[in-house]
Formats: C-alpha cells, sequence, structure tokens
C-alpha cells in the first residue's frame, strides 16, 4: 500500500464509461471505483461536482432504459453511491471563473469545477475521458494526456486506461485486490 491514498480528481467522463460497460471485469473505470472502494485513491468532489455526476447518471439512464431494463438505475445509483460514500467533499478555494486564460484553455466552463478542486488539494492526477478539453493543460506539445500544469500546480491528465496501466505498474498488488474485490462482488 503507498505511504497515502494516491490523490485525484474524477471526471464525471469516469463515471459514464462504468455505467455503459458491457463487461465490468474488463472495465478500466470500474478498476477505479473498486480501488475507491478499498483505500488505495483518494477522490475530491465538490457539491457542483457531486449534482453534476447524479444529474449526468441518471440522464443516461434515462435514455438507456429501453435498451437495458431497469437494472441500469440500480448501476447508476451504485455508481453514485461508490462515489459520493468514497470521495472527500472539499470546498474550492479558488474560483477560475474570472480567469480568462484557464476558461479558454478548457473551452467548457462547466468543467472549471473539476479544476478547482484538483487545483485546491493540489491532486495529482485528474482522470478523464474528456481529453479534449482538460487536454490542453498538458505541457507536451500536441498530446492530450500526461504532465499536465494549472498555475503552479504540476498534475497529469489520463484516460482510465492509462490510469489503470499506472496502477498496475506502480502497485501491482493493491490494483490485483482492487481487481479481485469485483470479481468477488459480480
Amino acid at each position: 500500500m503507498p505511504k497515502a491514498k494516491i490523490s485525484l480528481v474524477l471526471d464525471t467522463s469516469i463515471l459514464i464509461s462504468a455505467l455503459k460497460s458491457r463487461d465490468e471485469a474488463k472495465s478500466p473505470a470500474w478498476l477505479i471505483l473498486n480501488c475507491l472502494k478499498s483505500d488505495l485513491l483518494q477522490n475530491h468532489v465538490s457539491d457542483d461536482i457531486l449534482d453534476e455526476m447524479k444529474f449526468t447518471l441518471t440522464l443516461i439512464a434515462l435514455k438507456y432504459e429501453s435498451k437495458l431494463g431497469h437494472s441500469i438505475h440500480k448501476r447508476a445509483h451504485d455508481i453514485f453511491k461508490i462515489i459520493k460514500t468514497h470521495s472527500k467533499k472539499v470546498t474550492p478555494k479558488v474560483d477560475f471563473s474570472k480567469e480568462k486564460t484557464i476558461k479558454e484553455k478548457l473551452k467548457d466552463e462547466d468543467d472549471l469545477k473539476f479544476l478547482e478542486i484538483l487545483y485546491t488539494v493540489k491532486a495529482k492526477f485528474l482522470i478523464t475521458r474528456n481529453t479534449k478539453h482538460f487536454g490542453n493543460f498538458v505541457i507536451e506539445r500536441d498530446k492530450k494526456t500526461g504532465k499536465a500544469r494549472l498555475k503552479q500546480h504540476y498534475f497529469y491528465v489520463l484516460t482510465d486506461s492509462q490510469f489503470k496501466k499506472y496502477l498496475q505498474t506502480n502497485y501491482p498488488k493493491e490494483t490485483e485486490k482492487c481487481r479481485k474485490r469485483r470479481k468477488r462482488k459480480s
């Protein structure tokens, strides 16, 4: 186990991936959720982030209900419960809505709340499938994932698949426990 939990901010796109996943055992998003439950990871949220996550999961569950039945609602509820139970709620100490350069880089003001929490807690990772916007903070030219910078804070923008590889490489035993936990629950 690492000395401290791995500090991160999960974007809503990761929860959408978990919700739409056909095979939880192979889903990087579900591995991350299970690592949250096993205390390897420390996700950070705000009230605004929780509101967005709950709204989005509910909306997508309604959209897919005709194809997948009512089980999609239970899955959406379970995902949100994991986030709410295993995340640390934080009040942002910064307001990037007045920061023109940050807003221009991000292109979607609705995503400022994720950067505000990331910056407030100095999280090491932002895990997202939305690299189109968050990838604009990556330092390496023409890359949408990797080492990123927000003001004087350095962090990594990674997809769920990339983060899964990071965990497997750096924390193989802990990641295996997360994977086994998922199998037992299924």
